[in-house]
């Protein structure tokens, strides 16, 4: 059932001549034949015209409110969108801004009017900011209800009491109240300073105060315990639907995957060759465990530097991959050709065009490996990368598809920002912020907070998620499901963890697992 609110707002985001009938029931008149255009929602129609004022007056059938942005619809056009505003007359526009039923409105006007023509609201100002503060954050949805109690008397700390969905805390001041002298508090201010909930997901529901003794708590300290309180409360309620791993379920699902003996002793899995990713201007850390080098490149990349790069890395004495960018036009052919020609180990295909038959060996990486271990026997794969999205189970289940001769190895990304998303558009070159010759380091955030890595080049943009795949310490896992080499991403490393894994390897990351910064990505969906 549609609420009459969301039905309003429904209605106004319909273009096109589509109508709300289907939320009747009446699906043979979603479409109106008559309204073929984006004409809005129809408020009203013309019943007074004074052209010597250049005035009209609208007979509403709905409620018109300020921020409203209106048109006339006349036998000669349609007039140029009018702004209904909350005074008498400003930009052209007099209105009369928050009627609760609908009335009257009077509008000033440059082009010809007739009487009975339609006034159509483009857009709503009340819904306009409904969903900035949905998309933003600042309203939810289905608020949950959170119950308050404060306890304030001289002589000791104040502690307010919050209870909200299932859990319950308490948070204490931090020193003993004083008798107010002239500012008392009482129970409608602390009430308001505790029910300014804007941002969060509450909304204030049962409320009750025990103040004594006319005790001094300043507003901002009783904001300050919310804040803690909350803050507290968030973390209880998010550690309730984060998964805990069963030790007893763990080790069932370690015994169904192939190669596993039912009760068997632990034992001490030998590390996983590590395969670094880096950009052309970095220098490798040659961390015990590293096997192979990769040069990630982006479109735009410059021959001359690539093969400058592959002569450099040279030295280091290891097997050296390309990883060239999934998205290839018929005018980078050209350029892949010669990048191609390069004196390559293998070469991680993620596009059609980057498999040549009897030329270099192609490791096959998300979009064209998924599930799917039939894709790396028709296309000749040597080995392929697990899709971020699979889970272990699934990466046991496509490693025992390829395990099959002639075998095809399978490999996972270690530690590293999982790839958002790829557009041709440059991020921030309209605000000067991107090099149009180079690659700029920019970052995104989003109304949550959440901080989003952009690399904008010269031929377009990533966007990086906010936090970091890890998953170290899930190695022997990993191992025992049939994964054959880790891969890590050398410019997601943090000074502290670039000197671990400098030190000690990959297993040197397992330390630096944590929420705010790391995730598991889906390794262990559907994990209770």
């Amino acid at each position: 059932q549609v609420r009459p609110d969301w039905r309003a707002r429904l209605e106004q985001s319909f273009s096109r001549g589509f109508t709300v009938a289907h939320l009747r029931g009446r699906h043979a008149e979603v479409r109106n034949p008559r309204r073929g255009g984006h004409r809005g929602v129809l408020v009203g129609r013309v019943e007074v015209v004074d052209q010597e004022r250049g005035l009209v007056g609208v007979r509403l059938t709905q409620p018109v409110a300020a921020g409203d942005v209106l048109v006339i619809y006349t036998p000669w056009g349609q007039t140029d969108p009018l702004r209904v505003l909350a005074s008498a007359q400003e930009d052209g526009v007099a209105a009369a801004a928050g009627q609760s039923e609908p009335g009257r409105l009077t509008l000033r006007v440059g082009e010809r009017v007739a009487i009975k023509d339609r006034v159509f609201r483009l857009s709503s100002g009340r819904l306009d900011s409904f969903a900035e503060d949905a998309v933003t954050g600042r309203m939810a949805a289905r608020p949950v209800a959170l119950h308050a109690r404060l306890e304030a008397r001289p002589g000791l700390p104040a502690r307010l009491r919050l209870r909200a969905d299932g859990e319950s805390i308490e948070v204490v001041g931090a020193e003993p109240l004083e008798t107010a002298q002239r500012a008392r508090l009482n129970s409608g201010r602390a009430r308001d300073a505790v029910a300014a909930l804007g941002g969060t997901p509450y909304r204030l529901g049962e409320w009750s105060c025990d103040l004594e003794g006319d005790p001094f708590l300043p507003i901002g300290a009783l904001k300050e315990l919310r804040r803690r309180g909350l803050a507290e409360l968030d973390a209880r309620r998010l550690r309730r639907w984060r998964r805990n791993l069963d030790p007893a379920a763990l080790e069932a699902s370690r015994a169904a995957l192939p190669g596993a003996a039912v009760g068997r002793a632990p034992v001490r899995v030998p590390p996983l060759p590590v395969i670094l990713h880096l950009r052309l201007d970095e220098e490798p850390l040659l961390a015990p465990g590293v096997a192979a080098l990769v040069l990630d490149l982006y479109p735009g990349d410059a021959v001359a530097d690539v093969a400058a790069a592959v002569e450099r890395l040279a030295a280091a004495g290891l097997p050296l991959r390309c990883r060239p960018p999934e998205i290839l036009f018929d005018g980078g052919m050209p350029w892949w050709a010669a990048v191609r020609a390069l004196p390559w180990e293998a070469v991680y295909a993620r596009h059609l065009a980057h498999i040549s038959a009897g030329r270099v060996p192609a490791i096959l990486e998300y979009p064209l490996q998924g599930l799917n271990a039939l894709t790396a026997r028709l296309l000749g794969a040597r080995a392929v990368v697990a899709s971020p999205e699979s889970s272990l189970t699934e990466i046991a289940a496509l490693a025992a598809d390829l395990s099959v001769a002639p075998a095809i190895g399978v490999e996972m990304y270690a530690f590293g920002r999982q790839q958002l998303m790829v557009t041709r558009d440059v991020l921030g070159a309209a605000e000067g912020l991107a090099n149009p010759d180079a690659w700029t380091y920019l970052e995104l955030v989003d109304a949550k907070r959440f901080v989003f890595p952009v690399e904008a080049g010269p031929e377009g943009s990533v966007i990086f998620n906010s936090r970091v795949t890890n998953v170290a310490a899930a190695e022997r896992e990993l191992a025992d499901a049939g994964v054959s080499a880790l891969h890590v991403v050398q410019r997601d490393l943090l000074p502290a963890e670039r000197a671990a894994f400098a030190a000690g390897g990959l297993r040197a990351l397992a330390a630096y697992a944590s929420p705010d910064r790391s995730t598991t990505g889906h390794l262990y969906r559907g994990v209770r």
